[in-house]
């Protein structure tokens, strides 16, 4: 995949992905392969919805206010718009992308925050829930935006949210590289994830 068009996808869930695999039902472990192999896009076909099937939710508790801000949104009612919609009600604090190379003049190891911008967000899920359950919208507020910026709405944690690096942002010759994603709650919890192996092409 050239360089100036990859995408790191994020999303979160309040379980773990080995609950994960073994709580879907066993017709649905091939939604779980094609997941891990890139064949599907986790954020827009999640795993929440396959979970269900077993009545196991790995969404955290519903909130009436911000369905009801959600609802009057998207302009339906609160029960059709959250068929479509996930959503946390977990803040956080900060969120950091590590990269297993150099890219850049970033040392690997060390964040990349500051080359990457918030690119989007899975269908249905274009708005950013703040700590505060206020609802940030519209395509300026909410993409092309630095990290720094997503962070500054202390916005509770992504349900699904896409990363890319920023304009300029280069590399000099084809590198596998291994992402690793830290994200921080407010009440001190430490998530971490970590990519596939990508081979990125200038």
């Amino acid at each position: 995949m050239s360089f100036d068009k990859y995408v790191l996808e994020l999303s979160t869930c309040n379980v773990s992905w080995n609950y994960i695999l073994q709580s879907i039902e066993q017709e649905k472990t091939e939604y779980v392969e094609k997941v891990r192999t890139g064949v599907y896009d986790s954020l827009m076909t999640p795993a929440y919805r396959y979970m269900s099937f077993n009545n196991i939710s790995p969404v955290d508790k519903s909130d009436r206010e911000i369905e009801r801000k959600i609802s009057q949104y998207y302009g339906v009612d609160t029960r059709s718009a959250m068929t479509k919609i996930d959503y946390r009600t977990t803040p956080i604090k900060d969120l950091k992308i590590t990269s297993s190379v150099k890219i850049g003049n970033v040392k690997a190891g060390d964040s990349l925050n500051d080359l990457l911008e918030v690119y989007g967000y899975s269908e249905n899920h274009s708005f950013i829930i703040t700590a505060n359950k206020d609802l940030i919208v519209g395509r300026d507020n909410i993409t092309q935006i630095s990290i720094d910026q997503y962070l500054s709405y202390h916005p509770m944690a992504p349900a699904a949210m896409k990363l890319k690096f920023r304009d300029g942002v280069k590399i000099d010759e084809p590198v596998d590289a291994c992402f690793q994603i830290e994200l921080t709650t407010d009440d001190g919890r430490v998530l971490k994830a970590e990519s596939r192996h990508i081979t990125l092409v200038p």
